[in-house]
């Protein structure tokens, strides 16, 4: 199996393990997904649902549309708002999105703050909510490291929910990708 086909085979089990029927199904559902892409509860790296951990596998969920709200961006941002041309900060016109990453048993989820123009994917309220949720930040990135696939994906629904504002998780696009 080439690398496009385990990572097509890794979306199908995306789709067919975690349910966007609700949010109610979709938590509990999720747990077992970030699991396996963890390597935890598998023998050999390999789980049940064929994910295989040991090939480095990320997962992106994206929000339906940009989430960030001009009017809540502060004045000063750090150094990328100091260095520009325009003063100001700017509301990414892109949607906002959580990557999921397998760490040793464990899973990483981080939620990119700028996108690659240096524009805000998440504003100052958002941020305050993520740091509410237990989300810390390094200037670029909210990152939140979770042992406990119950407890990642029950952290997640809450951001998606309450900060990204994503209103069902049918909404949410996804993307299987290397790490």
């Amino acid at each position: 199996m080439n690398e496009q086909e385990a990572l097509r085979a890794a979306s199908d089990s995306f789709a067919s393990m975690v349910d966007h029927g609700s949010w109610a199904r979709f938590t509990p559902s999720l747990a077992p997904f970030l699991t396996a892409l963890s390597g935890g509860a598998a023998q050999d790296g390999l789980s049940a649902s064929g994910l295989d951990a040991r090939a480095g596998l990320m997962i992106l969920l994206t929000a339906p549309a940009p989430a960030a709200a001009q009017d809540a961006l502060g004045r000063h941002r750090g150094l990328r708002v100091l260095l520009s041309s325009r003063g100001r900060p700017e509301v990414s016109p892109e949607p906002p999105g959580m990557i999921v990453l397998g760490r040793g048993g464990g899973v990483e989820v981080d939620l990119p703050i700028v996108d690659e123009a240096g524009r805000f994917l998440l504003d100052d309220a958002m941020r305050q909510g993520l740091n509410a949720l237990g989300w810390e930040s390094d200037g670029e990135v909210m990152r939140q490291a979770f042992d406990d696939a119950t407890r990642a994906a029950e952290v997640m629904t809450r951001a998606l929910i309450e900060v990204l504002r994503v209103a069902h998780p049918a909404d949410l696009d996804h993307l299987l990708a290397q790490a």
